[in-house]
């Protein structure tokens, strides 16, 4: 995470890491291509359709979509399921 500039790191007793920007500038899809590579890639089909490509051009574009998520609003939106005891 730090090589690709998304936490930096503080020296010292108290230190640690912490986002680089602030998580609403970071995409959920950027830091998963970081880390893994692309994601859900559709390799040449030889002698395929173009219909099956275009199927799978759009079920590339939808998987990646799901991913294209700011940081802070994952936050929110699972914020509800955390319970203080």
């Amino acid at each position: 995470m730090k090589k690709h500039g998304f936490v930096v790191s503080i020296r010292g007793v108290n230190g640690g890491y912490k986002l680089a920007t602030d998580a609403s500038d970071i995409i959920v899809l950027d830091i998963v291509e970081a880390l893994e590579g692309e994601l859900f890639v559709v390799g040449q089909n030889v002698g395929a359709s173009v219909v099956l490509d275009s199927f799978w051009k759009d079920i590339q574009e939808k998987v990646r979509a799901v991913f294209h998520v700011k940081l802070s609003e994952l936050d929110k939106a699972y914020a509800t399921y955390f319970y203080e005891i």
